[in-house]
């Protein structure tokens, strides 16, 4: 009896502290997405400009390396959903009309 007590109190404990970690795991990763977004943003700029990019100067823990390896495939989306809207309407005008059936 008192040995499943324990038990139980240590398999709340437990769930409870692994809800814990899977919040901070899910913040933690919403707030790496949103401080990759806003570096790419800042990086792409100074490219622009044709200045050297420091991510620490804006406070962020990211390197010049990961914030390319995350800029490239978030072009490619972009322009891959740009390109299939632009399929999409060329499709549709090339479409054969649809007859009605004869009754």
């Amino acid at each position: 009896m008192l040995l499943s007590l324990y038990e139980q109190r240590t398999l709340r404990a437990w769930e409870k502290y692994r809800t814990q970690l899977r919040t901070l795991q899910a913040e933690r990763k919403t707030q790496r997405a949103t401080d990759l977004d806003k570096a790419r943003n800042n990086s792409q700029l100074n490219k622009l400009q044709g200045l050297p990019y420091n991510p620490a100067d804006d406070g962020f823990v990211l390197s010049n390396e990961e914030i390319d390896r995350y800029t490239e495939p978030y072009h490619r989306a972009r322009l891959a959903k740009r390109e299939e809207l632009t399929y999409s309407e060329q499709f549709r005008l090339r479409q054969k009309p649809i007859l009605p059936k004869a009754a």
